[in-house]
């Protein structure tokens, strides 16, 4: 599944452990080798950290949010419980320049408009349901596709963001196994025990106002 992750870079379209779920990005300096399609954009220096806004008002325009510059830990403690061995060693990460990234992950409305348009076969949703739905069974060069379409259609530089981009966001400033604390319930997220997906944007947002991260 794609994660939430175009950055204008972009917004998001799925994924599915506790640190790899994700939106799109935008920021100051081109995107990483292999990562995207376009460049990225400072942010308006009128627009505040953690506006929500959309490039252009159309619905199937993915809502953004501007988020800052900083620096974070990234990968987890040897300590923590159900820890991959890929999430470390941890180590110091700096974000130098503002970007935005989507507030919820792709919808298929979002992504079946995008099909609509370019003549693509539309991704099957195998009876879970589309609408505002997270767009499912999408390649990353389904993904890299829909990046390039949204740059040209709004004229601005969107791509899929770093993972470096992405965790940052996703941890919006914590260091707790989950942005929202030590532990995780089927009212924090739809994870691994449940099965299908559900509408973007019904569990609480991050410290950052990021949705299904």
């Amino acid at each position: 599944d794609v994660a939430k992750a175009i950055t204008r870079l972009a917004t998001t379209m799925q994924r599915t452990s506790k640190k790899e779920a994700a939106p799109a990005v935008f920021g100051a300096k081109p995107a990483p080798a292999g990562r995207g399609a376009g460049g990225v954009l400072t942010p308006s220096p009128l627009l505040p950290d953690f506006a929500v806004f959309r490039d252009i008002d159309a619905p199937w325009c993915p809502e953004m949010v501007a988020l800052p510059a900083g620096e974070f830990l990234m990968g987890s403690p040897d300590s923590e419980e159900g820890r991959p061995d890929h999430e470390g060693p941890q180590h110091r990460v700096t974000i130098g320049y503002r970007f935005a990234l989507g507030r919820y992950p792709i919808t298929f409305d979002e992504y079946d408009h995008f099909c609509d348009v370019t003549k693509r076969k539309k991704p099957k949703d195998v009876d879970w349901g589309r609408g505002r739905r997270p767009v499912i069974n999408v390649s990353w060069h389904d993904a890299q596709a829909y990046c390039e379409w949204l740059a040209e259609a709004v004229g601005k530089p969107y791509r899929l963001p770093s993972d470096e981009e992405w965790e940052y966001a996703c941890r919006a400033g914590t260091t707790t196994p989950f942005s929202f604390g030590e532990t995780i319930t089927e009212k924090d997220a739809n994870f691994s025990l449940n099965v299908g997906t559900t509408d973007v944007g019904i569990f609480p947002p991050n410290p950052w106002g990021l949705h299904d991260m």
